[in-house]
């Protein structure tokens, strides 16, 4: 059973290795050769005057930009890699706009190697789809506190709707949590306090 568990976590390894090499051929060669493309039309525009045609051309690319911008930023977030886990986490939580965020991270944290720390912040990532919901707009506090062996998660202020169905409203990204988790050889707790409309996640690395 371990040398199976063993297979497994090589295969992963090997597997996240080749999405972080490919984030970063998009992010340097592809996204800057549909730049290029851009300006490339841009230019001629100016030159030549506006037509429809080429309008319609930079529509798709832009588009284009985007999906690619955003498929590499998941393999490989480009503020992880370029301004530390700190700032990547922080950036992270602007997407819940609205909500007053606490996040701690241990400065040790800041000395492990990159391939740990994007593993974290994959962790944290798994959290918050487990545990947010776009449309709850109650949240009143979020707390994050991050060190090399353990992630904890508060939500406070969330509806006693979504405290009694967390399981049912987002139990396939609460299963792709465990299974991370799991890979890790470590612990996940999920607890509710529905007097305090609070949700605390924990999760313990080996």
């Amino acid at each position: 059973m371990r040398s199976r568990e063993k297979l497994y976590k090589s295969i992963i390894k090997e597997y996240e290795d080749q999405n972080l090499l490919l984030g970063k051929i998009l992010h340097e060669y592809i996204a800057q050769d549909l730049y290029a493309i851009q300006l490339t039309l841009q230019r001629y525009s100016i030159e030549q005057g506006h037509s429809l045609p080429i309008d319609q051309v930079k529509d798709i690319i832009n588009g284009t930009i985007g999906k690619v911008q955003q498929m590499a930023n998941d393999l490989l977030p480009v503020v992880l890699r370029d301004f530390g886990f700190q700032r990547a986490i922080e950036d992270l939580f602007l997407q819940y706009n609205g909500i007053k965020n606490e996040i701690q991270v241990e400065h040790s944290v800041n000395s492990l190697d990159f391939n740990f720390q994007f593993k974290l912040f994959q962790l944290v990532q798994f959290m918050l789809k487990a545990c947010f919901i776009t449309d709850d707009t109650c949240i009143l506090v979020i707390k994050l506190v991050v060190n090399k062996d353990n992630l904890l998660l508060e939500m406070e202020g969330v509806s006693e709707t979504y405290i009694r169905e967390i399981n049912n409203y987002n139990k396939e990204n609460i299963k792709k949590l465990q299974d991370r988790v799991n890979l890790f050889e470590g612990t996940l707790d999920i607890n509710t306090c529905s007097d305090r409309n609070k949700i605390v996640v924990i999760v313990k690395l080996n």
